[in-house]
Order: structure tokens, then C-alpha cells, then sequence
């Protein structure tokens, strides 16, 4: 029989950890690829996915991998499950949620940038797009170089 983990499980398992001296990090699974990984000397919590996409190269025929994506008790246990669903239906779909985030969080990024007519930003990408369509540049490398932080 399964145990269904609760709110007030995790804030004694963080209570817990807290005494463990031997490890950096302990977690615990919530279900459903969910795990909440805390820090033994702080106790700060983080919500991790694990990741199995299909990769027929490996020997086990997944790639492994963990996506932190929120903190505990900032986001409550419901609300990570709700996205853990959700990355769940990205992995049904052959998706990685990781990369789908990363690409989410670039785009706000530089959206904010726009709204805020943060030209010298934009400029950087400007240039750094070009020099990547001439060749200038041979890979995407030089891009991630560039800081996209929005101004307040």
C-alpha cells in the first residue's frame, strides 16, 4: 500500500532533515516523478521533476534527468502536483519540460525587455543574431553569452 504524502509529512520530513549531518541535500518522493529535495543545514525546500524522456542510445533506453521548478512552501504540495501532471502530459508527447522552461522563461525574459526599451539589450541580440546568420559566430554558444535582465 502506497502512502500518500501530505503538507504536514513534508513539513516534518524538512523538520527532520534538518537533524541529518551526513548529506548535503535528502528528498523525498511526493508521487508521480515529484520529489522535494531539501538542504539538511537550511532546510530550504525545492520541488524537482524527474525526467525520463525515451532515448534509444541509452543502455536503459531513458534519459534521466531532474528539473528543479519551484520552492516549498512558496508553492504548496497541490500546486506541484498539478504541474508535475503537466510535465507528465509533455513527456507523453516525447517534450522535455525542461527545455519547454527554459524557452518560457527566455521569452518573458525578452519580452520584458522589449516592453521596457531596454535597447542596449537589444542591440547585443541584434548583433549577436547577425554575426550568428553570416557565420561570423559557428555556434548558438555566443548568444547564450549574452544577459538578458530586464530593468525594473
Amino acid at each position: 500500500m502506497t502512502k500518500i504524502i501530505t503538507d504536514r509529512m513534508l513539513k516534518q520530513f524538512i523538520e527532520d532533515a534538518k537533524t541529518d549531518t551526513e548529506k548535503k541535500y535528502t528528498q523525498i518522493c511526493a508521487g508521480k516523478n515529484l520529489w522535494l529535495r531539501v538542504h539538511t543545514k537550511t532546510g530550504a525546500s525545492a520541488w524537482l521533476y524527474r525526467i525520463a524522456l525515451p532515448d534509444p542510445t541509452k543502455r536503459s533506453g531513458y534519459k534521466f534527468s531532474n528539473m528543479s521548478f519551484a520552492t516549498y512552501p512558496d508553492t504548496p504540495l497541490d500546486i506541484a502536483r498539478e504541474k508535475a501532471t503537466q510535465f507528465n502530459e509533455l513527456i507523453k508527447k516525447r517534450i522535455d519540460p525542461s527545455a519547454m522552461l527554459s524557452m518560457v522563461n527566455g521569452v518573458d525574459k525578452l519580452w520584458s525587455v522589449l516592453l521596457n526599451k531596454d535597447y542596449d539589450t537589444i542591440t547585443k541580440l541584434v548583433t549577436a543574431l547577425e554575426s550568428l546568420e553570416s557565420g561570423a559566430v559557428n555556434d548558438e554558444l555566443e548568444l547564450n553569452k549574452i544577459q538578458i535582465e530586464p530593468k525594473a
